[in-house]
């Protein structure tokens, strides 16, 4: 097991105290930070980790690697200056490059979490528009969309089952038939997640409602089961802007559990 020491208890070093003491290969045996109400330390109080005083105060640990999450190189060559024996650094861009590693793994924790969550709220629930509800919201908090919405395929039409975020004058109509050449078809036809950076120079959405409430970028899945396409998750922001890889592995879950879900209430 490596022991590792923490110097800086800020953001980054939090982040590093949070994931590295669940990991088994990996022991982090001290922490120290000038500020004393830093989160770090009171972490670390809370999980028995000890909280030097200072440097100086944490080579009485016998860290083989200390940390500095700083991003201060003084406070790396003081370290190099005072420790009493060799000890392995990790400073600047690799400091940067080990706290964004922890940041995503962090991230894929989270995200995995609130997966499991609505699993189990579909075993659970006692309706439908209760799951669909929660996967919307859900969906909308990791991908950071402020606006969203779930329809569902009734026969030929469209029909709106949740949504949030947009105005009432939105939802006016509630259900709908799809264009032959409009946005849902388009979706239902490619069968995975679309993405429309900048919707105002997309000729599909001119004059559309999409368009006339504001909506910059959009997010779409279909909602997939084995005997077809019985919906779409729809992801929407007031600005334009680019969906992460993450962001379209989110919404494949979140649709795949919300299918799941009209499987279940059929």
């Amino acid at each position: 097991m490596i022991r590792v020491a923490i110097v800086g208890a800020g953001k980054g070093g939090s982040s590093l105290l949070d994931v590295f003491h669940t990991n088994g290969e990996v022991k982090v045996i001290g922490i120290t930070d000038r500020d004393r109400n830093a989160h770090g330390l009171t972490l670390a109080k809370e999980w028995g980790i000890f909280v030097a005083k200072d440097i100086e105060h944490l080579y009485s640990q016998s860290p083989e690697i200390i940390i500095n999450a700083t991003g201060k190189p003084e406070v790396s060559e003081f370290i190099k200056e005072t420790a009493p024996y060799p000890v392995e650094i990790i400073e600047g861009t690799s400091a940067r490059f080990l706290w964004e590693l922890v940041r995503r793994q962090q991230t894929a924790k989270n995200d995995m979490g609130v997966l499991y969550q609505n699993g189990l709220l579909i075993t659970k629930a006692q309706n439908l528009k209760e799951v669909l509800d929660e996967v919307l919201r859900s969906a909308m908090r990791l991908t950071d969309a402020p606006a969203g919405s779930i329809a569902l395929i009734e026969g030929e039409e469209m029909v709106m089952a949740a949504h949030k975020g947009l105005s009432p004058d939105f939802f006016k109509e509630p259900c709908w038939r799809p264009r032959t050449q409009g946005l849902t078809a388009y979706i239902l036809k490619h069968r995975m997640p679309v993405e429309f950076q900048d919707i105002g120079r997309e000729p599909l959405f001119k004059g559309t409602k999409i368009s006339k409430e504001g909506i910059r970028s959009l997010l779409a899945s279909p909602l997939l089961l084995d005997s077809g396409v019985v919906g779409i998750l729809y992801l929407d922001d007031f600005k334009p802007r680019v969906f992460t890889e993450r962001h379209k592995d989110l919404i494949r879950l979140f649709s795949a559990l919300a299918a799941q879900a009209i499987e279940k209430f059929k």
